[in-house]
């Protein structure tokens, strides 16, 4: 009996998989550096970063392309998801329309996990920017509020990002009652 195995698709395979998850870690640290750079009001550098990003981002979709079977493996959807958070965060604070999926070049998932990630970096702005707390407070209940029209019916990574949103409304609630306590 002769055994014809798909050696060449495996080892093509591999590579990719080795490529693609060198693309999102490196999209990853890009995306960590430029959330960094806007929360420090540093545009110039922040958006340098985004630039970086935005071509990593493209290199990873390019090659999620040419094998679809990537989007199964672990680890794929951390760069992606931080893209998201750094550029909406970027748009959000630009008082920009926040970029769409399709604009941003990633799946529905990986976008609705890096726009509940955005409620995070909202929380951290706020304790910077007292004066903005309760219109973020605002946005973020409205995004959750929003989540709450999605049916999400099994355990996934969009599921544990709705519970992290919400915790986030709820620390942000948290804040502001203990800023008026402390400036009354």
């Amino acid at each position: 009996m002769k055994f014809d195995l798909p050696l060449d698709s495996f080892q093509q395979f591999e590579s990719d998989r080795g490529m693609g998850l060198g693309y999102s870690n490196d999209l990853r640290i890009e995306s960590k550096a430029a959330i960094g750079h806007l929360l420090k009001g540093k545009m110039d550098e922040a958006n340098e970063r985004l630039v970086k990003a935005e071509q990593l981002n493209n290199d990873l979709q390019d090659l999620m392309e040419k094998t679809p079977y990537l989007i199964s493996v672990g680890g794929f959807h951390v760069g992606p998801e931080e893209y998201v958070e750094a550029k909406l965060l970027s748009d959000y604070l630009e008082e920009k329309p926040l970029s769409s999926p399709e604009d941003l070049r990633v799946h529905h998932e990986s976008y609705l996990c890096g726009l509940c990630d955005m409620s995070g970096e909202l929380l951290r702005l706020a304790r910077f920017n007292p004066g903005q707390m309760e219109q973020i407070l605002n946005d973020i209940t409205e995004l959750y509020q929003s989540y709450m029209e999605a049916v999400v019916t099994r355990n996934s990574s969009i599921r544990k990002k709705m519970e992290d949103l919400e915790r986030n409304m709820k620390r942000m609630e948290e804040m502001i009652y203990t800023w008026n306590l402390k400036h009354s």
